[in-house]
């Protein structure tokens, strides 16, 4: 037996006299961690399993071929920030956030739900004097605006209305653009832009995260940083467990920062909803082994597979979250390096888990 942290939920090893405590001596454990062997050898049966529950509180195997950590100190996380993408990680999936930030200020929540219904109206008549999906890139944006606005103020996501607002007020000053436009429709879409930024500014949410936006000239990608991006989002498009309404979501934004033409404000929005992500499920999977339930869900699942369909399960076994960011780790590795100021963090979280970096 290695890894001795399920024995935790036993407390009464610990405080009832009467029971004869827990022995441990000549195990894999004892073994692998000098710690461990120097408290089994403590006569006291309650201060033995005391002593034991406390040093694994933050223990993690040596030598798990999924979790190797060796001495490595649990990593420190970073802060959640906004991002235009989501996600709300779970041991069962990850979703997309939907619902706006609880904002302190009653005024400011009624400020921006009057901008929702603003914008809304003005969506509803946009288009309506000529045929919009003949008019590239109109009608890939405006599906992009669509679907952060939601079906209604309690479900849209106020940072990706501003990101793809911004890239319609974009077009909207776009000569080339302009000149194809029909009769009509060329002020139709400056007043839909005007609305835009008029009443995008209501959203606390959206004037948070433009105000940490960098300069288009601090924000644009290299070919690797591209290329990093993608992999990451073909391991998102592979794992299961990933909702489609996320895929699409985070898919898209990787689509529009990635553009060789993507403004500060796309830039940052691929930055910080790749971050969010990798942040989400760090969290879920640290939280994971920490608990002791890795080990625990590792024991159940060998006691019913064979040793050969056992290497293809143990990171289901753990948790989906250690699988995704296997699959993840070798791009998640390379923004680590390639943009140190959003992912460097990751770093040490991948070497606790014993991620691959290729």
């Amino acid at each position: 037996v290695l890894d001795l942290r399920p024995l935790r939920r036993l407390t009464k090893l610990a405080d009832d006299p009467d029971l004869s405590g827990l022995t441990f001596q000549n195990t894999a454990a004892t073994r692998a961690d000098p710690r461990i062997a120097e408290i089994a050898g403590i006569e006291d049966h309650a201060i033995r399993a005391e002593e034991l529950f406390a040093y694994l509180e933050n223990w993690v195997p040596p030598g798990d071929p999924g979790l190797q950590a060796g001495d490595a100190k649990e990593p420190t996380l970073p802060a959640a920030m906004p991002a235009p993408v989501l996600p709300v990680v779970t041991d069962i999936g990850i979703n997309l956030a939907a619902a706006p930030a609880v904002l302190s200020s009653t005024n400011a929540v009624a400020r921006a739900e009057q901008g929702w219904l603003a914008l809304s109206e003005f969506r509803a008549s946009f288009g309506s004097s000529f045929h919009i999906e003949n008019y590239a890139p109109l009608p890939a944006i405006m599906k992009d605006f669509d679907r952060a606005m939601g079906g209604g103020y309690a479900s849209c996501r106020p940072i990706a209305i501003g990101m793809h607002g911004q890239r319609l007020i974009a077009q909207s000053r776009d000569k080339g653009l302009l000149e194809t436009l029909p009769t009509g429709a060329e002020p139709e879409l400056k007043a839909f832009a005007a609305a835009i930024a008029t009443f995008v500014e209501r959203f606390p949410d959206w004037q948070e995260y433009n105000a940490d936006t960098p300069p288009d000239a601090e924000s644009g990608l290299t070919d690797a940083d591209r290329s990093a991006f993608a992999e990451v989002d073909r391991a998102v498009a592979e794992t299961p467990q990933a909702d489609h309404a996320y895929k699409e979501e985070f898919h898209a934004t990787v689509k529009t920062g990635s553009d060789q033409k993507a403004t500060g404000v796309e830039v940052h929005g691929l930055d910080s909803s790749t971050r969010e992500l990798a942040l989400g499920l760090a969290q879920n999977a640290l939280s994971k082994i920490k608990s002791g339930d890795f080990a625990k869900q590792q024991t159940e699942e060998m006691a019913r597979v064979g040793k050969t369909e056992w290497a293809k399960i143990k990171w289901y076994a753990g948790g989906f979250t250690l699988d995704a960011l296997h699959r993840a780790s070798p791009s998640l590795r390379k923004l680590a390096k390639q943009r140190p100021k959003s992912f460097s963090w990751l770093t040490a979280v991948l070497d606790y888990l014993g991620t691959p970096e290729e």
